[in-house]
């Protein structure tokens, strides 16, 4: 299994696919299924895009971002862990 989690490419953008307890994505509050919008006011197209954009944040910082769950926008504060 994955340390981060996983995101697959999906046709709204970046799915996360796999979020084990204690993983990136968990931490962060990602469920599978959620789909990353965008970060720090920055569409997302792939997960590319999620790591250069959370990596451009300091480590422990958080990014506003918005996710698709359910059907609906949910804004979230999206970091990666020290």
């Amino acid at each position: 299994s994955n340390p981060m989690g996983r995101l697959a490419a999906g046709p709204a953008g970046p799915t996360v696919a796999e979020a084990p307890p204690g993983s990136t994505l968990a931490q962060m509050g990602l469920q599978p299924g959620d789909v990353i919008r965008s970060i720090d006011g920055h569409p997302v197209q792939g997960g590319q895009d999620v790591s250069r954009l959370l990596q451009a944040g300091i480590g422990g910082q958080t990014l506003p971002g918005e996710i698709l769950r359910n059907g609906k926008t949910i804004p979230v504060q999206l970091g990666l862990a020290r």
